[in-house]
């Protein structure tokens, strides 16, 4: 776990001011997590990369803070080809409601990716997790590697906004 701060320079060489320190995480789901077709299932991010306060729990997958305000949102997600055409989703919850959600329509030809990004106001108690949900028949894993076999296709994050 890491903390960024310091002053940002302006342009003009002297340093920006208001600029809050970094509250946020970063977390990567794990390789291989099987989720059924017709079955809204949380994601298993469990490995944390950045957590500046403490507030993700990689054990539950859930993003909990405790300073109360407006935060932005983001997961991402790949699996393999479904058995059928169909429709995928992913869904931003908060305190088991689902909040905010991305998805599309799928070939059954490739792989897919699902990403939803949003802004939601967390009183300083309330969780955040995600869950997907697809209708192509049969079971997906989840996969952590892009056609580059890079970078990681299988995130998790949160970030505070202001209040």
């Amino acid at each position: 776990s890491s903390k960024l701060s310091g002053a940002l320079p302006a342009i003009d060489g002297s340093a920006l001011t208001g600029i809050a320190d970094f509250k946020g995480f970063r977390a990567r789901a794990v390789a291989g997590q099987s989720i059924s077709s017709g079955t809204s299932t949380k994601v298993n991010y469990a490995t944390e990369l950045i957590d500046s306060d403490g507030w993700y729990n990689p054990t539950t997958s859930q993003f909990t803070p405790t300073t109360a305000g407006y935060y932005l949102i983001h997961a991402d997600v790949r699996m393999g080809a479904m058995t059928s055409n169909g429709r995928c989703d992913i869904v931003i919850r908060v305190n088991a409601q689902e909040t905010v959600s991305g998805g599309h329509n799928q070939t059954n030809s490739n792989d897919f990716a699902m990403v939803v990004t949003g802004i939601v106001y967390l009183d300083g108690n309330d969780y955040v997790d995600i869950v997907v949900n697809f209708n192509g028949g049969g079971t997906q894993t989840v996969s952590i590697t892009n056609n580059t076999g890079g970078a990681t296709d299988a995130n998790f994050s949160g970030y505070f906004l202001g209040t």
